[in-house]
């Protein structure tokens, strides 16, 4: 957009009389955000045909930090952790508060 010939040696851009260098520069950028929507698809189908994509269900209604890593992301300490407060026609969850360790 702003180049000139005097200064580059290559082209001038589109400020210096050159328009046509900007819809290179353009065409270039929508292939390129074609090309690699395109590559990451076919990448994602590939690795779909050999392992799930997604985690199952079940697994997501367990939770995925115990079903894929094996332990609690928030483990309950002191008997403080989330819990189930009644607020009229449906079950609120909110969080209590810890017990103190001393």
């Amino acid at each position: 957009m702003f180049a000139q010939k005097s200064l580059n040696g290559v082209a001038d851009g589109v400020l210096y009389g050159n328009p046509g260098q900007l819809a290179i520069q353009g065409a270039a950028v929508l292939a390129a955000i074609v090309y690699s929507g395109l590559m990451s698809f076919i990448l994602l189908k590939l690795i779909g045909l050999v392992m799930p994509l997604r985690a199952s269900a079940s697994d997501e209604s367990e939770g995925l930090d115990i079903t894929e890593h094996g332990e609690e992301a928030y483990p309950l300490i002191g008997g403080g952790g989330a819990a189930m407060v009644d607020s009229g026609s449906s079950a609120v969850p909110t969080l209590s508060p810890l017990r103190s360790q001393a």
